[in-house]
């Protein structure tokens, strides 16, 4: 396998993800190449023989994979969107259940002040009833 052909090779695998010697998801371009084929960084150069069709290649996968990266981005963006919208709606509705129980227990402590109020008026009704009458007469309810 001459150069060009690993050159060739390790172009491809940066295309498909399948890399050997770069992180998968490197971004494409000269150095990231020869890299991946096993060679020095700066070992494609323009000025040398046989290199201006791959570097043409080079560019254009760079230019698929900028493409290929704002698709994925606008993709992205939508998703963060969508959960955004859907974490939103959440907390709407965990405001609505907050005021409901903040009107609930608001209607429980007037219940509450009625009754006490009402308590308080049988008590002393039973203490003016205790009066009134002979301690003898009264009768222990259980």
């Amino acid at each position: 396998m001459n150069a060009i052909e690993e050159y060739d090779a390790a172009l491809e695998r940066l295309r498909s993800g399948d890399t050997i010697r770069v992180p998968v998801g490197t971004r494409i371009t000269n150095d990231a190449v020869s890299t991946e084929a096993g060679r020095g960084k700066g070992s494609i150069k323009k000025n040398r023989k046989g290199f201006d069709d791959l570097i043409r290649r080079i560019k254009e996968a760079t230019q698929e994979q900028k493409a290929n990266s704002q698709v994925n981005v606008e993709t992205d963006v939508s998703k963060h969107n969508t959960a955004s919208n859907q974490y939103f709606r959440m907390y709407q509705e965990s405001l609505a259940r907050e005021l409901s129980l903040l009107y609930e227990n608001q209607n429980l402590k007037e219940e509450r002040v009625k009754l006490k109020s009402t308590i308080e008026k049988l008590n002393a009704d039973l203490a003016e009833l205790k009066r009134s009458k002979a301690p003898s007469k009264l009768h222990r309810v259980r």
